[in-house]
This record gives C-alpha cells, sequence and structure tokens, in this order.
C-alpha cells in the first residue's frame, strides 16, 4: 500500500471502490508540488493506520486524476481535500483541509464495533 492509500486515477476506479465495501471512504485529492498538502499527507497517513478497519483510504493525484477532481468540483485552489462517502453515497467534501481539521474528523463505529457494543447491553 502506498503512503496515501490506493491511488485511483479514473472515476471508474472511484465507482469500484466506493460501490466496494461497507467502510467510510475517503478519497484524499492532493498534488505533489502542493506545500500543504506536504504538510497533511503525515496526518492521512497517520489516519490510515489508525482507522483502517472503519474507513477506506485511497488518494487521488490532481494532476494524474483530473476527470475525479472535476466530478468532485475540486480545483488547485481547494487542496488538499477529502471527499467521503458511506454506503457508496458522498456525505462530506472537506476543501483546504488543515491539520487540525483532519485530527477531529469524526470516526463513526465500525461494523465490529456496533457488534461489540450489542453485546455489552445484553
Amino acid at each position: 500500500m502506498e503512503m496515501l492509500g490506493t491511488k485511483i486515477e479514473t472515476l471508474a476506479e472511484v465507482r469500484q471502490t466506493i460501490s466496494s465495501t461497507d467502510k467510510l471512504v475517503f478519497i484524499y485529492l492532493y498534488a505533489d508540488w502542493c506545500p500543504q498538502c506536504r504538510v497533511i499527507r503525515f496526518e492521512y497517513y497517520s489516519a490510515l493506520q489508525h482507522h483502517s478497519d472503519k474507513v477506506l483510504y485511497v488518494a487521488a493525484n490532481l494532476d494524474k486524476a483530473p476527470a475525479v477532481a472535476e466530478k468532485f468540483d475540486i480545483t488547485s485552489a481547494d487542496i488538499p481535500a477529502l471527499v467521503v462517502f458511506r454506503k457508496g453515497n458522498m456525505i462530506n467534501t472537506i476543501r483546504n483541509i488543515h491539520r487540525a481539521e483532519f485530527e477531529n474528523i469524526d470516526y463513526p463505529p465500525g461494523p465490529e464495533d456496533e457488534q461489540d457494543e450489542e453485546a455489552e447491553e445484553n
């Protein structure tokens, strides 16, 4: 796996990715030349390592995946950006994401967490 998660470059890859999992899907849009993107990539990588049970992380380079950026109305002025999907539906877009915002993203419980909570209640 790449440092930023699985890389996607086409809309077909986006559709396949968001329809193939029950996890949240985070699509991180960035560019190699973007200074803020270089800062945030470490936060993204840390989240990837700590929340991979709940979230599927993918990344799209704005310069290599222009159709993906266009689909979500993300321009070079908007990066780094994060597009969030749940059950195949886009639920949030965060443009110009900063470290503090990234650290405070609310990660909902995964399916196994919900099962643990139900077991504790019984």
